[in-house]
């Protein structure tokens, strides 16, 4: 894997960050600490109602994150609410109680599915209570569901999303940030953004484009960087501006700036999210709170939010560029279906409220 390397940045970041965990984390000794466990960016999100429930009771709790990906390490820096963030070593017995005998944690939250074997019953011998959130209750594979029950012996409660998602909860309470570029771009024209994008939406919509020039068109991709920016280009006739460019001399934008996706949302009417022809979709919830038609691909991952979005027909699935024209076409032309549209999303999102609250208030009950 080291080899690997040398051509990724992301892997080499993992293992510099790896070689001093143990040295960075001697910072984050202090006590009251309620230790939170994410797999990433996504993940952490979900997990920050939670954490201003607890900190507007109970002030002088400190909280600390540790993330398994690096790209939480990289975007996030402590704050008022977050004490200390870390990257997740390895796995291994050694490395877990060296965290548990450094923090000494009064609990551990596990966002979702990310335990991992050491993690979890270390803690446990610690008779440390351990808190599963934002959990999905449905049928697995059997050698996966086995692996679940198994964990389940160490979990003090796990707190499932059909009875309150954190995920709605944060999208609701996210903070609108003004960005000028993208008010001027957008300003008194209907725009389509593609948020997370993969190469199949960028096909699908630079089709539409070259047919229709006189859409604006804003590409924020999954991944940013030179390649995907010089990959896009090619698929449009004319020229892409870039978000750093400062002045915008197209009708076609490319975001090349992290973190700002959801700020942009309120600024558009459609959204075409990506990872939906490969069953990895992406968040449509931050989209659709600013009212956005969701557009996907015709393959979505089925877990518990996005079919019940998508059994309420708040999702439209597109297979083709006819399928692609014919919603466009629709909303652009319709006051009725956008509001329509409108007034079903906030249906939706009020089935979720209250959530954060009633999960801080349960496990400081216990401690």
């Amino acid at each position: 894997m080291r080899i690997f390397a040398i051509f990724n940045q992301k892997i080499a970041l993992w293992f510099r960050l790896q070689k001093d965990w143990k040295s960075a984390l001697n910072k984050a000794n202090s006590k009251d600490i309620i230790w939170f466990h994410v797999a990433s960016v996504g993940e952490f999100e979900m997990a920050i109602p939670i954490i201003k429930q607890i900190k507007s009771t109970q002030h002088l709790q400190k909280i600390v994150v540790s993330f398994f990906s690096t790209s939480g390490i990289s975007f996030y820096s402590p704050d008022e609410t977050i004490d200390y963030f870390f990257l997740y070593p390895k796995d291994y017995k050694k490395n877990v109680n060296f965290i548990l005998e450094n923090m000494q944690p009064k609990c551990l939250i596990i966002v979702k599915n990310e335990r991992w074997l050491n993690l979890v019953q270390q803690t446990y011998l610690k008779k440390i209570p351990i808190y599963q959130v934002e959990v999905e209750q449905k049928k697995h594979a059997f050698v996966y569901q086995q692996y679940l029950n198994y964990f389940q012996q160490f979990i003090k409660k796990t707190f499932y999303i059909k009875n309150g998602s954190l995920q709605i909860e944060s999208v609701k309470n996210t903070e609108k940030i003004n960005l000028p570029i993208i008010q001027e771009f957008t300003s008194n024209h209907f725009t389509i953004i593609l948020g997370s994008c993969y190469i199949e939406e960028v096909k699908l919509i630079s089709s539409l484009y070259n047919k229709h020039t006189n859409l604006k068109i804003i590409l924020c991709p999954h991944e940013i960087n030179h390649q995907t920016f010089d990959q896009y280009q090619s698929f449009f006739k004319g020229k892409i501006s870039k978000y750093s460019d400062l002045i915008i001399e197209s009708n076609i934008l490319f975001i090349d700036k992290m973190g700002i996706l959801k700020h942009i949302y309120p600024y558009t009417q459609i959204a075409f999210i990506g990872g939906g022809f490969y069953n990895k979709l992406h968040n449509i919830f931050e989209a659709a709170i600013y009212n956005n038609i969701i557009l996907t691909g015709n393959k979505i991952n089925r877990n518990y939010l996005n079919s019940l979005a998508d059994e309420t027909q708040l999702i439209h699935k597109i297979e083709n560029l006819g399928s692609l024209e014919f919603i466009i076409s629709k909303a652009y032309n319709s006051p009725n279906f956008m509001n329509v549209n409108k007034e079903k999303w906030n249906n939706f999102f009020n089935l979720h409220q209250n959530t954060a609250q009633f999960i801080t208030e349960t496990i400081l009950s216990d401690l």
